[in-house]
């Protein structure tokens, strides 16, 4: 397995499913995951403007920080479809 491709493509009925290793150019969209992911939660609260991106991104990087720390060895993966991102796997 190479570093840009940890298994072989599946074909899907949407098309090639791929993991690849996380790489630093990931983070914007591992961050709108992220922030996905919180959505339902988040509109719960009442923020003032740039208190939510604020809020989100302080989580999002605690958590990459924590997984990092404690799971060190884990695989961070991006899941593509075609070649396009569109969900993690850790």
């Amino acid at each position: 397995m190479g570093h840009s491709q940890r298994l072989d493509a599946h074909q899907h009925p949407a098309g090639s499913i791929v993991l690849r290793q996380v790489q630093p150019a990931d983070e914007p969209f591992l961050l709108d995951v992220y922030r996905d992911h919180r959505k339902a939660e988040l509109d719960l609260a009442v923020w003032e403007d740039g208190q939510r991106e604020a809020f989100v991104c302080q989580q999002f990087q605690a958590q990459q920080l924590h997984y990092q720390s404690n799971f060190p060895d884990a695989a961070h993966d991006i899941i593509l479809c075609d070649g396009v991102p569109i969900g993690r796997l850790y």
